[in-house]
């Protein structure tokens, strides 16, 4: 049951003072957010609807196809021709930069293509 502040305040005897209320839900355990709230409905909704592997590996995985760098570009950009003869813009990896793995013209890539149409990020050379 919630105590309005008023009351409370007339409850603790220190009526005016900034500070002193005491509500009941500073006394019971912290409540959660309303993020983690979400986040739990989401979770519970997502394992209805999804198989356990899918879980598992995140909701989609992203498709891997093979192509050739043709051209090498700043920043760690690669203009890269796929099998299918398309050619796009590709990033290198995290893990390929932490290693500091090197992608020269020629090479051929693995390649995950992002789902929405944007660049495409090289995953393994070889």
């Amino acid at each position: 049951m919630r105590v309005p502040p008023a009351r409370v305040l007339a409850q603790a005897g220190t009526q005016g003072v900034i500070g002193a209320t005491t509500h009941r839900s500073n006394l019971s355990a912290p409540r959660t957010t309303r993020r983690a709230r979400v986040l739990t409905q989401e979770r519970h909704f997502a394992s209805i609807f999804l198989s356990s592997t899918e879980m598992a590996n995140g909701a989609k995985k992203n498709e891997t196809v093979l192509g050739t760098v043709t051209e090498a570009l700043p920043d760690t950009l690669f203009r890269v021709r796929l099998d299918s003869g398309v050619e796009i813009l590709a990033y290198l990896a995290g893990k390929m930069r932490l290693h500091r793995i090197r992608v020269l013209i020629g090479d051929r890539v693995f390649i995950e293509i992002d789902p929405y149409g944007g660049k495409g990020r090289i995953v393994k050379r070889l």
